[in-house]
């Protein structure tokens, strides 16, 4: 009886998954699209139900689990663990927009060339880490330009990313408070 329920878990899941990824290549591929992170949004809220869904029938009426040969218990006690999913639906929101918005600050961050360092951002002649600014920093040997389009970078994304980026370590130790793990360290 575990056994076809564990079975139906894994095809059931692997929708949820596919699912899932289609929603992040969405959102990976154009993360400046609104539809794409609502979509994405729904996608990972969507998840959560199903999550929580399948844990709490993978724990009615089991009563003791050293009853289970052993692979049966380590998908059960894989199963225990919710991950992000114990997570309230509103921190859960709250966390996947911080992990969006730190996305597409990294996505779309882009300084202006060594020699023309006056650029209009907005035009081609700015660059972007990939695949312009790794080429740079892979082949260049000149200590000025590797440092200023390495401190360009970090001002038009580190810098921007630091605060989601606190947020996004409080609510995913949030949720290993939650879950009983240790914490992620800053």
């Amino acid at each position: 009886e575990m056994e076809a329920f564990l079975t139906d878990f894994e095809v059931e899941g692997s929708r949820m998954c596919n699912e899932m990824v289609k929603a992040e290549w969405g959102v990976a591929t154009d993360s400046n699209n609104a539809t794409n992170k609502e979509i994405y949004r729904q996608a990972i809220l969507k998840n959560n139900n199903f999550t929580r869904e399948w844990h709490a029938k993978a724990f009615a009426g089991v009563e003791n689990l050293d009853r289970y040969p052993l692979d049966i218990k380590r998908q059960l006690n894989h199963l225990t663990k919710l991950g992000r999913d114990a997570l309230s639906t509103n921190d859960l929101t709250e966390l996947t927009d911080t992990q969006s918005g730190i996305e597409n600050i990294y996505n779309i961050a882009k300084v202006c060339p060594y020699e023309k360092q006056d650029c209009d951002i907005a035009s081609s002649d700015a660059l972007s880490l990939e695949p312009e600014l790794q080429e740079i920093m892979a082949t260049s040997y000149d200590y000025d330009k590797l440092e200023y389009v390495w401190t360009q970078w970090r001002e038009k994304s580190g810098k921007l990313m630091r605060p989601g980026y606190k947020k996004y370590i409080e609510l995913n130790n949030k949720a290993a408070d939650l879950n009983g793990n240790f914490e992620i360290l800053l």
